[in-house]
């Protein structure tokens, strides 16, 4: 018996699937990297920037959060607290 024929994806599938999986990528991405990072170098709760990142659809909050959520390291912080003496 012949198997039937899958029909192939339309290149608007095919771009909606990709952006699909861009976009999981980049919120699982942010969503890791907020459970890693401590509570101190992020801008507000933890809690709702990870309801944010987990209700909000698309790329905007993943964006935010990378761009706006994150306290970036100054200094002693970015040698893991050890302050190197000059």
């Amino acid at each position: 018996m012949e198997r039937p024929k899958q029909s192939k994806l339309t290149r608007d599938q095919r771009v909606a699937v990709i952006v699909g999986v861009v976009d999981v990528a980049i919120r699982a991405v942010a969503l890791v990297d907020l459970a890693r990072r401590p509570a101190a170098q992020v801008h507000g709760p933890k809690a709702a920037w990870a309801a944010c990142l987990a209700i909000f659809n698309g790329l905007g909050a993943p964006a935010a959060y990378f761009l706006i959520g994150r306290r970036h390291p100054t200094g002693a912080e970015q040698s893991d607290g050890i302050a190197e003496s000059g």
